[in-house]
């Protein structure tokens, strides 16, 4: 239902049979298990901690100024708003800690941005999109075994530099 589920710190589990359905998740401490059902219907924010979706899920749109999101393989979180991936002040990742295969998939009609100065760290899985992806992070870090692909648009590196990681495969 609408409102905002906030995780400060520790750990907060959602069952197997269990829901947790709101407008808005904020987790900028502790860890949030998803095992059973995750909708947050406007967005999910990370600014620190991690969310682990066990079963996938669905957002609105997805912010990362730092923290974790990570899952099981097999599973996506559907996200069909705007992807920002901007840690300004502490590092960012997507299976990174803990280490997941959680895919993500975003839908039509939004922006897609890996931005700010710290690290983004991207260590397996695949992120899929129709949409055009702006990288201007050279802290973008890809491992192996991971994917991005964009099948609407390009994928640009609007910063120009050296990148990190080793590994990922871009198609656009």
């Amino acid at each position: 239902g609408p409102g905002t589920y906030t995780q400060l710190n520790s750990t907060t589990t959602i069952s197997g049979s269990g829901t947790l359905s709101t407008d808005n998740v904020f987790v900028s401490g502790g860890t949030l298990v998803g095992s059973g059902t995750y909708s947050a219907a406007t967005g999910t924010a990370i600014s620190g901690g991690s969310i682990q979706l066990n079963t996938g899920g669905s957002t609105g749109n997805l912010t990362m100024t730092g923290g974790d999101l990570s899952g099981s393989g097999g599973n996506t979180l559907t996200i069909n708003g705007d992807i920002d991936l901007d840690p300004t002040t502490t590092s960012a990742g997507i299976n990174y800690s803990p280490t997941g295969a959680l895919d993500l998939a975003q839908t039509a009609g939004h922006s897609f941005k890996i931005e700010g100065s710290q690290s983004v760290y991207f260590e397996v899985g695949s992120i899929t999109t129709p949409n055009p992806v702006a990288i201007s992070n050279p802290g973008f870090s890809p491992s192996t075994n991971t994917a991005l692909t964009s099948t609407g648009g390009a994928i640009t590196f609007t910063q120009a530099g050296t990148y990190g990681g080793s590994g990922l495969t871009l198609s656009g």
